[in-house]
């Protein structure tokens, strides 16, 4: 009985391993608005939940007294928690660098932010692709389909499994690619608005070279960038929610 006890709980914090890294990087989860209390206890309880459904069929007996093998099986947890946060995280950062080339294209890169979404400060523009990303995610529910997600690796990559390094850097380049190309498609608009009005800029430049055109038109430019940004805003804080949703369909079995 107390063996069984003590396998259980071994067996619960494997699982702990895997969905406690992961929750730390997921998009939304791994918010500082998010309180780091509710999300340990939702990494724990998920663990309790779990611990049931993976632990009669993987491990054979007496394999908690192993304890380089268990170290070994701890390492490989945490490195799976680690992957799949990191490249569920590609697409929160995939919103930031839209906001950074966003706020560059249209004269604001220049103003300092303040930390409100992470450590490092950022740009107004992108805090807000940030805040607004984390938001979709809350009200259209993906949280709850990451969590299912992260519940079905078990399915595909149960404990004691050993990792193939080609499927994880394939699956890593995936979803690198995939992030980055929704947001370039976020920013296109802007460096396009950009490259005209600089082209403007510089063909009055040239017909008057001596008025200070350039210092005279940043302020219009921002502002009809910021009009732009407003019009875009729909189909911006969407396009992230709805890749990082079909990125989590493509990880469930």
């Amino acid at each position: 009985m107390i063996d069984d006890l003590i396998n259980q709980a071994g067996l619960a914090f494997l699982v702990l391993c895997r969905t406690g890294t992961a929750l730390m990087l997921l998009p939304a989860f791994s918010s500082p608005r998010f309180p780091p209390s509710i999300r340990l206890f939702l990494a724990l309880a998920l663990s309790v939940a779990l611990t049931p459904l993976v632990g009669q069929r993987v491990l054979p007996p007496g394999w908690l007294q192993d304890l380089r093998g268990f170290a070994i099986l701890i390492a490989g947890e945490i490195v799976l928690g680690l992957a799949i946060g990191a490249m569920g995280s590609f697409f929160l950062h995939a919103a930031r660098f839209a906001g950074e080339v966003i706020s560059n294209c249209i004269g604001l890169g220049g103003i300092p932010g303040q930390p409100i979404e992470g450590n490092d400060p950022l740009g107004h523009i992108a805090t807000l692709l940030s805040l607004s990303v984390a938001f979709v995610i809350f009200v259209t529910d993906l949280h709850l389909q990451s969590i299912h997600a992260l519940i079905s690796t078990y399915d595909a990559i149960q404990i004691g499994d050993a990792i193939d390094p080609q499927w994880l850097a394939s699956s890593a380049t995936g979803a690198l690619r995939d992030s980055f190309s929704i947001a370039l498609q976020i920013a296109s608009p802007f460096i396009a608005y950009s490259l005209l009005a600089n082209l403007v800029v510089g063909l009055v430049g040239r017909v008057a070279p001596k008025v200070q055109i350039y210092f005279s038109i940043t302020g219009i430019m921002a502002i009809f960038g910021m009009l732009l940004l407003l019009l875009a805003a729909p189909q911006t804080v969407t396009l992230i929610p709805i890749g990082y949703g079909q990125w989590l369909e493509s990880i469930s079995p």
